[in-house]
């Protein structure tokens, strides 16, 4: 079995509990929290990484290695049981419910076989001036309260010199936050998948050429493995009433770019964060979009797959304030034994890394 990290796998074989779904607090030199699930008989460990990031585990036990058990379910296929467990499994390391539902048949074949699924999570704060920091679960979700389950979008207009503050959305005077979630698991022959989701919690006021993606130490990206997409919310507004409806855009090959710095070597989909409209007069309708969600993933292979080694990886967004152009390049910057991919050159951004603050173990299969 490939160890991620080590979190006290015997721990979680002697703990037996039944009722209701809880988190039972565990001391330990890692100071993990066992988090059990009663209906499907599973645990997460959970542990607090640096910086407000929370890292979660789950194992699977089993005797059959990960590529005898894809064979099997090529010709079986997932059952309703087993998929609706993986589910449950990945709701619990973090991963929000509509980039569940997107997942494909193949992704939840590669969730359910995989002996050991890691998963990090990041809430990011960034001022008016732009300075950021990591802060709480509980204190992004206080300050974000009511800004995406509304019906019609609360308003605060003045006419040409005012601004206007809509569901999820985020001016030049307020706070935005956002939601990152870094999932690495082992698919077997020395290849693994990384998968990164942003979601905006509110969303910023200048949206243009935005890029999210990961990169790791010793890996090739598998070209035809990248894929990801964006969705939001879209709301039309004008005298007579309120349109609303979701969209989905799927990414394209020709969105994503490679980049490869030293030993790190990483992939990353450059796209264009949609932007209000407002209309001036208001008898013309005024376009919001709001519940900004992008995900981003793709298979590494190791680069020497026959030898043991330890591994760093990182995800990484960053937002811009300019448009996206053709010369605009992905790149990677490190800085000791971190990494971050984003755009090259010295362009008005900000950048938001989660990694999982420890290093990952690779063992040949």
């Amino acid at each position: 079995m490939k160890k991620l990290i080590a979190l006290l796998t015997a721990v979680l074989m002697l703990l037996s509990v039944s009722g209701t779904i809880y988190a039972a607090p565990l001391t330990s030199q890692n100071d993990v929290r066992l988090c059990y699930n009663s209906e499907f008989d599973f645990t997460v460990a959970e542990r607090d990484g640096e910086n407000n990031t929370t890292v979660r585990t789950f194992e699977r036990e089993s005797n059959t290695s990960v590529a005898e058990m894809s064979v099997a379910l090529e010709s079986t296929g997932l059952s309703q049981a087993k998929k609706a467990e993986t589910e449950a499994i990945l709701s619990a390391l973090g991963m929000e419910d509509e980039f569940i539902e997107r997942l494909s048949d193949e992704a939840l074949q590669q969730y359910s076989t995989s002996p050991q699924i890691i998963s990090t999570v990041s809430y990011i704060k960034t001022d008016k001036n732009g300075n950021s920091v990591n802060v709480t679960k509980e204190e992004a979700e206080e300050a974000t309260a009511g800004t995406r389950g509304l019906t019609l979008p609360p308003h605060i207009y003045d006419g040409p010199t005012g601004g206007g503050e809509v569901e999820g959305y985020s001016g030049y005077e307020q706070d935005t936050y956002m939601k990152l979630v870094f999932v690495v698991i082992y698919l077997g022959n020395a290849q693994y998948k990384f998968s990164v989701d942003a979601t905006w919690l509110t969303a910023p006021f200048m949206r243009l050429a935005d890029t999210l993606g990961a990169c790791a130490q010793n890996f090739t990206v598998e070209n035809v493995t990248r894929s990801g997409w964006y969705s939001y919310d879209v709301i039309i507004e004008n005298l007579i009433n309120v349109t609303r409806y979701s969209q989905t855009n799927d990414f394209q090959q020709s969105d994503f770019q490679n980049a490869i710095t030293g030993n790190w070597y990483g992939s990353a989909v450059l796209f264009h964060l949609r932007a209000d409209a407002y209309a001036l007069d208001p008898s013309y309708p005024s376009v919001y979009y709001v519940n900004h969600r992008i995900h981003y993933e793709y298979v590494g292979t190791v680069l020497y797959p026959s030898q043991e080694c330890y591994f760093n990886t990182t995800a990484t967004y960053e937002h811009t304030e300019i448009d996206i152009i053709p010369s605009l390049s992905i790149g990677i910057s490190t800085a000791g034994p971190e990494a971050t991919i984003g755009l090259e050159g010295t362009w008005s951004k900000d950048s938001w890394t989660v990694d999982f603050d420890t290093s990952i173990h690779y063992v040949p299969d």
